[in-house]
């Protein structure tokens, strides 16, 4: 029997955090049956660590291995696919966690439908000891895609017939995922299931799509995908993130990186519980 969850853990001289992020997923997926889900260990690194964190959880959770280079997230995704069972597929990092608690009785009566390619879920986006619960809708949708990518690949499930078709694009080092999200629904927010839910994963700053000194490359792309995509832009604020980019990147030079970010990213979340209010 095919599983109904295929979940992706692309690994590159990562171990340590896979060990947690395992375990975490030991103590979360204990209420599904190992016939309803899958995790793919897709790996790249030069030696047999992450494959012995695989062996070392082989029985308790259902679990497959796959070695084989690969130039970036996307290609590495891509080739994980070839090797999921799954009717829906999800990626995470291996330094993500499962949150304890997480119900997944909600997931699984909207994995029964036909009528979404994708269904998004909220994310706990966590920087040191601050933490910020990403949530996406329909109404704020389209306003969000037009200077910003609305979904964290941590909150969103695809559906496999469909991503499969398409594939990432691995020309793209940040923004493939926002590229084929918008490829699969056509710029329709309609085509997405947002659930209300706590978050099922736990993700940490620190990836290369959250650092100070990929912030061009990571507007220049979402540029790229938004004119592939036949995306109106909203010039003033594109404008403005490239302001606050180049400004990140002066400051940078005289103020260590890891600070500013971490002052950035409580910026962000006072900023969101005062729209949120």
């Amino acid at each position: 029997m095919n599983p109904i969850l295929s979940i992706v853990i692309a690994t590159l001289d990562c171990a340590v955090d896979l060990d947690a992020c395992l375990d975490s997923a030991q103590k979360v997926l204990t209420g599904l049956e190992k016939y309803e889900y899958e995790i793919i260990i897709k790996d790249c690194s030069s030696d047999k660590s992450v494959k012995e964190v695989f062996e070392k959880y082989e029985l308790l959770l259902s679990l497959k291995y796959h070695h084989q280079k690969d130039s970036g997230i996307y290609d590495a995704w891509n080739q994980a696919m070839k090797h999921c069972h799954g009717q829906w597929i999800y990626f995470m990092g291996a330094d993500d966690a499962f949150i304890e608690g997480f119900d997944f009785n909600n997931l699984r009566e909207a994995f029964k439908t036909d009528d979404y390619p994708l269904i998004s879920i909220p994310v706990m986006y966590v920087y040191g000891e601050e933490t910020l619960v990403a949530t996406i809708n329909k109404d704020s949708f389209l306003k969000k895609i037009r200077y910003s990518n609305p979904f964290h690949h941590q909150g969103i499930f695809h559906r496999a017939a469909v991503l499969k078709e398409l594939e990432f694009d691995s020309k793209f080092i940040v923004s493939g995922d926002f590229d084929l999200m918008l490829k699969i629904i056509k710029v329709n927010p309609e085509l997405i299931l947002c659930l209300t839910s706590r978050p099922m994963v736990r993700m940490y700053s620190g990836g290369i799509s959250s650092r100070i000194d990929t912030n061009l490359l990571r507007l220049k792309e979402r540029a790229m995908v938004r004119a592939n995509n036949g995306v109106a832009t909203n010039h003033q604020i594109v404008i403005l993130a490239y302001l606050a980019a180049y400004t990140k990147k002066l400051l940078s030079l005289f103020i260590n990186q890891e600070y500013l970010a971490n002052r950035y990213f409580h910026l962000k979340i006072s900023a969101a519980r005062i729209f949120k209010k």
